[in-house]
């Protein structure tokens, strides 16, 4: 078992989780010198200001450098919690270079054993969504930066940190943030919250070492990527008992292990907690649907989050998929995700909203998360964040403060790109 113990960093903002995989990855390196580990609004204004390294750094603090202007600007535009919420394919962390794979390759189990046991150093990767650019053979807008944090050699799987929900205040729960899953679901994730999840290998970063380390490290061939088959989701209604599902449940259980973040098994007795139903939509969805949102509130679903609890708590999630064969377990779940939706359940659940008629609204493109009650224009909708799962609101109200959040956000990326390159 290799683990290593970085100080947990979550995004600040659905589109941070690039800014936060790369602050906390930054905290292998041990502060020495002039390089000391970035906050998350450092990280970000550095990408704004194209600063990679402490020789940039020491240039842009020049009134007389090119890129002193630029600097100065993006300190000023970023200087906010949440602020520059902007993508980014890459990650930018500061004073470190890294390797990628080549094309229609992967990390090896071994590549995970030399970094995780000999090198002591994480491993970020990235999965995508439907949308824009093409990777696979698949279209994507949205991606998801993660960071591989753990490599358990006995059962193949991998520890990850998953930097989202985006936290309202500071997070005092860091332990759902992180899940294992096995080598096969890195390789191709297949489902997040609903969502078709495409693992874009290209993106993975390995190798860290800081930018004047010039170690060789040998590392084994690349792995092979299996051929990626895409679902056909199979919706149901979910306002009634969904047939078959729990008789799948109790057949996965009966051979699947739950390790705590440590990587210990825990042992029983321990059982699954009400399924809760997702309906996933995508940005492009939220946006066109912008002038009646209740009508992405549907009674139908083909993908379903099962929390396992022991003693009542959460342990672990998993997903439940259904296709034109029935119910089997596949995709991924977040942890973190699911104890929010349980508590905002347990919140809300009463003599008029019985507990069974939550389900979870998600967004994964822009990892935005709502836990549900009710369909179409009667739908009521909670956040999944700490400030605001303890009210329930009008879907139209709700999501029609998320539509303006999104556009505006699109109107300020364009004005700081702008502002940026004339600086």
């Amino acid at each position: 078992m290799f683990l290593l113990d970085l100080k947990p960093e979550v995004q600040e903002a659905n589109n941070l989780c690039w800014a936060a995989v790369s602050t906390m990855a930054l905290r292998a390196f041990p502060q020495q010198g002039k390089f000391r580990h970035l906050t998350q609004r450092k990280t970000v204004i550095y990408r704004e200001a194209e600063i990679r390294t402490l020789s940039d750094l020491a240039n842009a603090r020049l009134e007389d450098d090119p890129n002193h202007g630029r600097f100065k600007g993006a300190s000023k535009a970023c200087r906010k919690t949440g602020s520059c919420n902007l993508t980014s394919p890459d990650l930018h962390l500061f004073d470190v270079k890294t390797a990628k794979c080549t094309a229609d390759k992967a990390l090896s189990l071994e590549h995970f054993r030399i970094e995780l046991e000999d090198r002591k150093r994480p491993v970020a990767i990235r999965w995508s969504y439907e949308g824009k650019l093409e990777t696979n053979g698949r279209l994507r807008t949205g991606d998801h930066a993660l960071l591989v944090t753990g490599y358990n050699p006995e059962c193949s799987q991998l520890r990850i940190f998953d930097p989202w929900p985006a936290a309202s205040d500071p997070d005092p729960e860091p332990a759902p943030h992180e899940k294992w899953i096995s080598y096969e679901s890195y390789l191709n994730p297949k489902n997040d919250h609903g969502q078709d999840a495409v693992a874009v290998h290209e993106f993975d970063e390995f190798r860290m070492q800081r930018v004047d380390d010039n170690q060789q490290i040998v590392y084994p061939a690349f792995a092979d990527i299996p051929p990626r088959l895409v679902r056909q989701g199979n919706c149901v209604p979910f306002d009634r008992k969904i047939p078959e599902l729990q008789d799948a449940i109790r057949k996965f259980m009966r051979s699947h292990v739950v390790r705590n973040s440590s990587g210990a098994v825990i042992h029983g007795p321990y059982d699954t907690g009400r399924p809760v139903p997702i309906v996933p939509h995508t940005r492009a969805a939220l946006l066109r649907d912008a002038h009646d949102p209740s009508a992405l509130f549907k009674k139908t679903t083909s993908t379903v989050a099962v929390p396992l609890l022991r003693r009542g708590k959460l342990i672990d999630s998993i997903m439940m998929l259904h296709d034109k064969n029935g119910w089997h377990p596949g995709g991924y779940c977040s942890n973190k995700v699911t104890s929010l939706l349980l508590k905002a359940r347990e919140q809300h659940a009463g003599k008029s909203r019985k507990e069974r008629d939550f389900y979870l609204v998600s967004i994964p493109e822009i990892s935005t998360f709502y836990v549900a009650h009710g369909f179409h224009d009667k739908a009521d909708v909670a956040a999944l964040n700490r400030r605001e799962l303890k009210r329930l609101r009008q879907c139209r109200e709700s999501f029609g403060e998320l539509i303006k959040c999104v556009r505006c956000e699109d109107r300020e990326r364009a004005e700081l790109r702008e502002t940026l390159m004339s600086a």
